[in-house]
């Protein structure tokens, strides 16, 4: 079944188009929780929140195992074309 494309209001494609550009910079992901909570989606808010801090308590390991990253890089490259493809480009 094909997935319905997302509209991605404008403000917020400008937000995820600087994260998508600079992917390891948490203040940029933070700025897009404040955003996501003030615009009435609490939980993604909390959620990435709760994933920054992770990260800097685990680097390296995916949430909710004991497993790292195999290539951090690479995991990058996979989750850069998941984004592209929300963004359209």
């Amino acid at each position: 079944m094909a997935r319905a494309k997302q509209i991605v209001p404008a403000e917020e494609r400008g937000l995820l188009e600087v994260i998508h550009a600079a992917p390891r910079d948490d203040g940029l992901r933070l700025v897009y929780a404040d955003w996501l909570e003030e615009h009435a989606d609490p939980d993604r808010a909390v959620f990435i929140r709760l994933s920054v801090a992770w990260e800097k308590q685990h680097p390296g390991l995916c949430p909710g195992t004991t497993h790292q990253f195999g290539g951090g890089e690479d995991h990058l490259r996979k989750v850069s074309a998941q984004m592209d493809k929300v963004l359209g480009l």
